[in-house]
C-alpha cells in the first residue's frame, strides 16, 4: 500500500495549525519554553497508524519523548486508523486529541499547563517506572521558579 506521508501530515496539520512537521517525518511538534510537545503519527504494521500525544523536556538528560500517550476509545483500547480509511477517520481522532490534550490547540500555553501535563503523566505512569517523567517534572518546576513544590 502506498502511503502519501505528505497528505497524511497535512491533514493533521490542518486540524492543529500551531504544530509544525518535524524534519519531514511523522512528528508534528511545537516548542514552548523547555518542552517540545505534539502528535506522532506512529506507523502500526503496514495498514494502520496511531496518533499519539508526545512531549519531551529539553532540560532532561533523557533526550527522548518521555510522555507518549495513546488515545483511547470505548470501541477499542488503542485508537488506530487504517490508511485506506484515513479521510473518514482522522477527524474523529483529532477531535479526541483536542479534548484529551487541549494544549495542542491552545494559542496561549501557560507554565501551569506544562506543569499540569507532567503531573498528570506522573499520575498515569505510577504503575510503570516514571523516573524520567518525575525528573522532568522536577526540572520544569525549577525552571519556572517553583522549586518549593519539589519538596
Amino acid at each position: 500500500m502506498d502511503i502519501d506521508e505528505k497528505r497524511l501530515c497535512s491533514d493533521w496539520l490542518a486540524e492543529f495549525p500551531l504544530l509544525k512537521r518535524h524534519q519531514g517525518g511523522r512528528k508534528l511538534l511545537r516548542v514552548y519554553d523547555p518542552v517540545v510537545f505534539g502528535i506522532e503519527l506512529r506507523k502500526i504494521y503496514s495498514k494502520w497508524y496511531r496518533p499519539e500525544f508526545i512531549a519531551m523536556n529539553l532540560l532532561s538528560k533523557w533526550k527522548s519523548f518521555n510522555v507518549n500517550t495513546e488515545i483511547l476509545t470505548k470501541k477499542s483500547l488503542q485508537y488506530h486508523i487504517e490508511y485506506d480509511e484515513h479521510a473518514q477517520q482522522y477527524g474523529e481522532a483529532a477531535r479526541i486529541m483536542r479534548v484529551c490534550f487541549p494544549i495542542l490547540s491552545s494559542e496561549e500555553v501557560t507554565e501551569q499547563m506544562i506543569v499540569d501535563l507532567y503531573r498528570q503523566e506522573c499520575e498515569r505512569a505510577k504503575a510503570g517506572n516514571p523516573l524520567d517523567i518525575w525528573a522532568s517534572l522536577v526540572e520544569i518546576l525549577k525552571y519556572y521558579g517553583l522549586a518549593e513544590e519539589c519538596a
